[in-house]
């Protein structure tokens, strides 16, 4: 006895109940087209009963769920054996899920040069699909389950902070930024010490730890801006 929340499993093993395949590519493909999972071939094949189900119950979910609340209902409905795999793959629905992470990564929009605008949005969108599976997965791991055990992507490895940061700012928008800053607020000669000092240790990939103390408006939070 297989249980239909083993996802992927379940989905084989119903192929293979109903129509004889020789290999498991041959499992996923249907009229000449190779499905990425066994669950898309058994929605092709019409060998699920009522596949819209899980959709019809997700739609109904977006009017009035926040996006918290339908990556949990999209992974309770995964864990139970829904066919969640159209739902993910729907752009519409995924926006939906993770419209949070957009806005929050939509902030430094206004940044970006409009040369590159077409590139961040693209960026924009995998980013955030990206932060989506990753929601999932760690989910899923609670119950000692993984995404492709349903057919689903897997995350890109999680990056850290650095490279976080590398990939959120446009390099030639943060040189204007620090020009118009040393215009208007020009370092002092201390200060001018304490930013060579940082931007040594970070051109020369040393681990530094810097404390720096001022009396209130004496250019701190500037001085860190520039940094």
């Amino acid at each position: 006895m297989v249980p239909l929340t083993v996802g992927e499993k379940w989905y084989l093993r119903l192929i293979l109940y109903n129509q004889p395949v020789i290999s498991f590519i041959d499992a996923r493909t249907v009229d000449g087209i190779t499905f990425q999972t066994f669950q898309e071939s058994a929605l092709a094949r019409k060998l699920v009963e009522d596949e819209n189900e899980a959709i019809i119950a997700f739609q109904w979910a977006t009017i009035h769920s926040s996006p918290p609340e339908l990556r949990m209902l999209f992974v309770i409905m995964t864990s139970q054996g829904f066919p969640t795999v159209k739902i993910y793959n729907d752009p519409e629905l995924r926006i939906k899920l993770m419209q949070d992470y957009l806005l929050e990564f939509n902030n430094n929009m206004r940044y970006v040069n409009r040369l590159y605008l077409i590139v961040f949005i693209i960026f924009l969108f995998r980013r955030a699909t990206n932060e989506l599976l990753i929601n999932f997965s760690l989910s899923l791991k609670d119950n000692d389950k993984r995404l492709s055990d349903y057919g689903l992507p897997t995350p890109e490895e999680n990056e850290t902070e650095l490279q976080r940061a590398l990939l959120e700012y446009d390099p030639n928008q943060q040189s204007e930024l620090l020009m118009q800053l040393n215009t208007i607020t020009p370092n002092t000669a201390e200060q001018q010490n304490i930013y060579n000092a940082i931007m040594d240790s970070i051109v020369n990939k040393r681990t530094s730890l810097y404390f720096i103390q001022g009396m209130g408006g004496s250019g701190k939070t500037t001085l860190a801006k520039k940094s």
